[in-house]
């Protein structure tokens, strides 16, 4: 691995859009700090075990991690990466807690030449790199699937991640548009589940209580997906079209149920987003060039492609899109 990175390091080029790191003063071995938003779930709990292993892939360039759990406070993870910068890490990976409430404390790290880069939850102010999917388009898709699977007629529930969360909002922006203006569908109850199967599966239980029609779950992640499925099969309910992600548990699921009726259309965020800002943060420390907007593809699992995903000699906790080659990531980082 450490001589992959290093071809990768050396066939650098600048491009248009790019940025250098003002941070040559860094040496290796480096100290970088992770800020989380929340790992209070599977997909964040992969991120870390992702970023922990590429820490450990390069002793020679990393000699230690340090990740900070902010557990859905803005004003935690303020206080964290503050906590970060004074103990003059050199590279700060960022998930964000909120889209403008870290802009000022990103900029006090930019100011003291630590390169933040800044994926998966994306803030509005300046950061190093800012690597993601299209998590707007994440709604367009699975919106407009869900309508028109139903015909444009029918009750829905909605199972949101954080509230207030960049990811979340960007993703239900335009489905909640769509589900207001179209006359036939019927929001019936939102949850705010974390992206958490147990969490999910405790409100999916209340809201079949409480509704005895219920035609489509909008889900915006797929543990919350996997419980959803879990409590219509144990209150006896016919399985509805369901949005989901690439959590094993659900895609395990979904072939399960496929003969049965069952539909889904999941878009997921890769994990590997973690590694690419990994190796972004590598690279500003080098002080080469490269984009300082990542745009990832945005993967999406459909009823034909769902078998190729499943992991059977994987647990239903694991998230399916982790790994990328590291020509890959050279492809999307330069």
């Amino acid at each position: 691995m450490v001589v992959a990175l290093a071809i990768g390091l050396s066939g650098w080029s600048g491009v248009s859009r790019s940025i250098a790191s003002s941070t040559l003063a860094h040496t290796a071995p480096y100290t970088i700090g992770l800020s989380d938003f929340f790992i209070g779930n599977s997909w964040q709990a992969e991120n870390i075990s992702l970023f922990n292993q590429a820490c450990h892939s390069h002793p020679k360039l990393v000699k230690s991690c340090i990740v900070e759990n902010a557990n859905g406070s803005i004003s935690a993870q303020i206080a964290q990466i503050q906590a970060l910068i004074s103990r003059r890490v050199d590279a700060i990976l960022l998930d964000a807690n909120s889209a403008a409430g870290l802009n000022g404390v990103v900029s006090r790290a930019l100011a003291a030449g630590i390169p933040v880069e800044n994926y998966d939850s994306i803030i509005t102010g300046r950061a190093t790199s800012k690597i993601n999917t299209n998590q707007y388009q994440w709604g367009v898709l699975t919106g407009t699937w869900l309508v028109n699977k139903l015909h444009g007629k029918g009750n829905i529930i909605v199972l949101n991640g954080l509230a207030g969360n960049p990811t979340n909002n960007l993703r239900y922006a335009y489905a909640k548009q769509l589900f207001a203006r179209t006359k036939g569908i019927h929001v019936l109850a939102v949850g705010y589940d974390l992206w958490d199967r147990a969490k999910a599966q405790a409100d999916v239980s209340r809201m079949l209580d409480a509704y005895p029609k219920v035609d489509g779950v909008w889900s915006q992640g797929g543990a919350m997906t996997a419980g959803a499925i879990i409590d219509f099969q144990k209150a006896g309910r016919k399985l509805v079209p369901m949005t989901g992600e690439d959590y094993n548990g659900f895609l395990k699921l979904w072939i399960q149920n496929k003969s049965k009726g069952f539909t889904s259309l999941s878009p997921g965020q890769p994990n590997y987003l973690v590694t690419l800002a990994f190796y972004a943060a590598l690279r500003a420390l080098h002080g080469q060039h490269f984009k300082s907007a990542v745009n990832v593809p945005l993967p999406v699992i459909t009823d034909q492609t769902v078998n190729r995903y499943y992991r059977s000699g994987k647990p239903v906790s694991y998230w399916v899109l982790d790994k990328l080659p590291m020509g890959e990531i050279n492809k999307l980082l330069r």
